[in-house]
């Protein structure tokens, strides 16, 4: 058990490292990405300059304000995980702290190793206090999902949760942790690059989305292929489903006629 808690500490302080590096590195760059910014733009043609400007603004505007959001959830994330840690007498609430905090920055699975390294830390001590430990992180884990998270995160990650996840599982499969920590604000990129590029083309090529005539090509389109398919298949036309056309077609009577009849019959 204690190599157990060795190794999850030094993962831990291994991801720390790995986050002050991207942390001096957005320090430079912040300091000095307009000077940046101006020398490549001034070293491209003419015509691409206002696409290349439009990628540097949505870069900012959507990876640089997930990634504060990201680090404003694990700042009170890991705050909320130390003082709940140590009220409830788990050993190294600061190691909890940290674990919580830089693991809050991988989307969706991140909370889970947080409480994983809490929930192992806890287990030197007594299997009840494991059971205190995930109670407390599914306090946090509501106050995460249902009050931070919507205001912070929404603006930013506009995604469909089975796209997050793709993205995050290629993320880890290429880079580790630093490509999980990436991979979702990188795709939510690709999202608005391809937004805008389909705005352009509607702007340059209104008749590609024409409906009305998308439409009538759409309906000789399916004939078409409708034809080409029945090529194919065993029956023209399929007995079951002629049979349940059948049955939907048979008229039925309307509702008290026999009644009716009886009572316009003469005696």
């Amino acid at each position: 058990m204690g190599r157990i808690v060795i190794q999850a500490i030094t993962v831990t302080f291994s991801v720390i490292v790995d986050i002050v590096i991207i942390l001096v590195a957005a320090f430079w760059f912040l300091r000095d990405h307009q000077r940046l910014r101006r020398l490549a733009l001034d070293s491209l043609p003419a015509r691409w300059q206002a696409q290349v400007d439009f990628g540097f603004t949505a870069f900012t505007v959507v990876v640089g304000g997930y990634f504060r959001a990201q680090v404003t959830m694990a700042l009170l994330i890991g705050t909320l995980a130390g003082i709940g840690s140590w009220l409830i007498g788990v050993p190294f609430p600061l190691v909890v702290a940290l674990a919580a905090g830089v693991f809050e920055l991988i989307p969706l699975v991140g909370p889970f190793v947080g409480a994983g390294v809490a929930a192992l830390l806890a287990l030197t001590v007594s299997p009840l206090l494991v059971v205190e430990v995930l109670a407390v992180f599914a306090v946090i884990h509501i106050i995460e999902s249902y009050i931070v998270a919507p205001s912070l995160q929404g603006r930013f990650v506009r995604l469909h949760p089975l796209v997050s996840f793709l993205a995050l599982f290629a993320g880890i499969e290429v880079g580790g942790f630093l490509g999980g920590v990436v991979a979702v604000p990188i795709t939510s990129l690709v999202v608005v690059f391809a937004r805008s590029a389909i705005g352009d083309i509607r702007e340059r090529r209104p008749e590609l989305f024409d409906s009305r005539r998308v439409a009538e090509e759409t309906v000789a389109r399916r004939q078409r292929r409708r034809l080409l398919l029945r090529e194919y298949r065993l029956f023209t036309n399929n007995p079951l489903m002629a049979l349940v056309r059948g049955l939907r077609r048979q008229p039925r009577p309307p509702g008290g006629a026999g009644q009716e009849g009886e009572a316009t019959r003469p005696g």
